[in-house]
């Protein structure tokens, strides 16, 4: 692994909270009722796709953090959260999990966060947490 890359990987490790955070022993569930996770499907952390989104997401943590989203990394052919967000053999994707554990949104290219963000805030739950906030 180049030097780069190793920093992007440890960069992309030390952003834990919002925006990215190890799979769960019980995997999606553990986020249900709590948080909305956004899968990121790759080869590899060279993957220049992975690398683009990851970027964005560093960019993003208080967006992430007041819509309680957790980034999660799947690496690799083998990873679980491939399977369980339904990717099957696609190289790059990009998963919305809605805090009610459903597939809100799948993108099979780095996918623009406001976008993201535009998405979950139509969300019925999402509306009900921005009344009680007061926004």
């Amino acid at each position: 692994m180049s030097l780069p890359v190793l920093a992007f990987a440890a960069l992309a490790a030390l952003t834990v909270g919002a925006a990215a955070a190890p799979a769960a022993p019980a995997g999606l569930d553990a986020y249900r009722w709590k948080a909305r996770p956004l899968v990121v499907i790759a080869p590899d952390a060279a993957d220049a796709r992975y690398r683009t989104q990851m970027e964005a997401v560093s960019a993003a943590q208080a967006a992430l953090r007041e819509r309680d989203m957790v980034v999660l990394p799947a690496l690799g052919p083998d990873s679980p959260l491939r399977k369980q967000v339904g990717s099957g053999s696609a190289a790059f994707q990009v998963v919305l999990i809605g805090k009610d554990g459903h597939v809100a949104g799948r993108w099979t290219a780095p996918v623009a966060l406001p976008d993201v963000f535009a998405l979950i805030d139509r969300m019925p739950m999402r509306r009900d947490e921005m009344r009680r906030q007061g926004q």
